[in-house]
């Protein structure tokens, strides 16, 4: 019997989402534009003045991070411990 209530309740289910719309897929979001990298120049942190190679119109944030020089503090804090890194 709780097949046949199983079955029943899942056909009034579908129906009433069918019947309001909900069953329906959300709309797709529009498509992103295309990445349009190029070399910025990083306006603070240990790296500024140098350059890497971003979006500035990506909508990541941490492009935006990466440009202010911003990103990850804990990898320079980690690094400064360790000495002189030329050539590593």
């Amino acid at each position: 019997m709780s097949g046949k209530v199983s079955a029943l309740g899942r056909r009034i289910t579908n129906s009433v989402l069918y019947r309001t719309g909900l069953r329906r897929a959300a709309p797709a979001p529009p498509p992103l534009p295309p990445p349009e990298p190029r070399w910025v120049r990083v306006e603070g942190g240990p790296l500024r003045g140098h350059e890497l190679l971003l979006d500035p119109n990506s909508p990541a944030y941490w492009e935006r991070e990466m440009m202010e020089g911003r990103f990850d503090p804990f990898i320079y804090e980690t690094a400064a411990g360790w000495g002189r890194l030329e050539g590593a």
